[in-house]
């Protein structure tokens, strides 16, 4: 028995020498091979996080996979560094990541995860995650493409963004940590195609309120503004951007747009706050998520 939480429909769990292994089914050969370290893994270009994350390709698959460690954040990392008490966070990511795409949310599947002991009572995982082909994430593409962007463009992209996140708050999803970097855009020729991605410490609830929307929602405007920030960027999505996107998401109920936007007012005395913190952070390069 892995844990109290229950693997969603489909996962099997099995071992691997000293590895559990848990596998969607048709993935278990491979999940196996990247466990086992029999699998091809190269360094996925362009992809930057806490952890390196690796490309795996093979005969069969319908897309690469990608696979990625957990790492200790915060004041811990330098100290437990890839070490965690108990399985429990892990196969939450699983169960909720599941949840949200059986409620139509787009977001990248999950082929696996490899659980192994370390130092007797801690434990390491190793995420296994379907790759979304030919997709970009948000922070990186405002980067990149925002100032060639035509308006029109501009607002099918934070139409499709907004509208996943209300699809995904709209069956009780919560989502932790939700900065650009955890948008994915597929590249279109018609119609933008967003997806939400990394659901660790995520959590679902009967019904969201609005409270838990408004920190979803402000969290990712927060990560906005600290990219506009950046000294080569300045005013990179305006603010009017913003509102757009609290705009779609509320898809034409006035009262909520207008909830939203009182919201954002409140919050703006603690954005002083934190903009002193990236005003220190920027003496040392470091650049915000």
């Amino acid at each position: 028995m892995m844990d109290k939480i229950g693997l969603p429909r489909g996962f099997r769990v099995s071992r691997d020498g000293f590895a559990f292994v848990i596998a969607r089914a048709g993935m278990e050969r491979v999940v196996n091979d990247i466990a086992a370290g029999r699998a091809d893994m190269r360094l996925a270009p362009g992809i930057t996080g806490r952890a390196e994350t690796y490309r795996v390709t093979q005969p069969g698959l319908a897309s690469a996979l990608l696979v990625k460690q957990y790492w200790r954040g915060g004041m811990l990392r330098g100290v437990m560094r890839q070490r965690f008490v108990g399985r429990s966070r892990f196969l939450a990511e699983i169960v909720l990541a599941e949840i949200a795409a059986d409620g139509g949310v787009n977001t990248a599947r999950i082929a696996g995860l490899i659980l192994r002991r370390v130092d007797g009572v801690f434990w390491s995982a190793t995420l296994v995650t379907e790759e979304v082909p030919d997709s970009i994430d948000l922070k990186k593409l405002a980067m990149e493409d925002w100032q060639r962007m035509s308006r029109a463009q501009k607002n099918e992209l934070l139409r499709a963004v907004a509208g996943e996140i209300r699809k995904m708050h709209d069956i009780g999803v919560f989502h932790s940590d939700l900065h650009l970097k955890n948008i994915l855009v597929r590249k279109w020729q018609t119609a933008p195609i967003a997806y939400v991605i990394d659901f660790d410490r995520g959590a679902c609830y009967r019904s969201l309120s609005e409270g838990r929307r408004l920190n979803n929602l402000m969290r990712l405007d927060r990560s906005a503004e600290k990219l506009n920030r950046l000294p080569a960027l300045g005013g990179l999505i305006s603010s009017a951007d913003r509102l757009r996107l609290l705009k779609y998401y509320a898809a034409g109920d006035g009262g909520l747009f207008s909830r939203l936007k009182a919201g954002v007012r409140s919050l703006a005395a603690r954005r002083r706050v934190h903009r002193a913190w990236w005003r220190v952070i920027s003496v040392f390069g470091k650049q915000p998520k």
